[in-house]
């Protein structure tokens, strides 16, 4: 079984430290906790998936960050899941507010700790 976990933002410098990428900072903050303890590899580019990519081999966990606009992510996500085969059932989307700093900030931190509960039920 592979488990990719995708966080959702817009490429480039505009959009860098704006909400639009809550989902790249989402998965920055579950990578750094999971990088010295897990050896995940370092986030590369791969043109096939337009995506940046982390995995952590032989356990199948993939970390992904598309390189495509929000709008148009789902052309990045389905090229990963086809790869991998990963049926749709197993897909998991969380939406963020569009209010304030704090509110996002809160969810970023609920997000991870979920997050790193599933992992730690998957055997890293």
């Amino acid at each position: 079984m592979t488990l990719l976990i995708v966080g959702l933002g817009n490429p480039g410098k505009t959009y860098e430290k704006t909400r639009h990428n809550v989902g790249f900072f989402t998965l920055e903050i579950l990578y750094k906790k999971l990088f010295g303890f897990h050896n995940f590899s370092e986030f590369k580019e791969e043109k096939k998936f337009k995506a940046l990519v982390s995995k952590k081999v032989p356990n199948g966990i993939i970390l992904a960050k598309p390189l495509t606009f929000m709008n148009n992510s789902g052309e990045s996500v389905n090229l990963l899941t086809d790869f991998y085969k990963i049926p749709t059932e197993d897909y998991v989307l969380q939406k963020f507010p569009k209010d304030e700093e704090k509110i996002l900030k809160k969810c970023v931190e609920e997000v991870v700790e979920k997050l790193l509960e599933l992992l730690n039920s998957y055997r890293l």
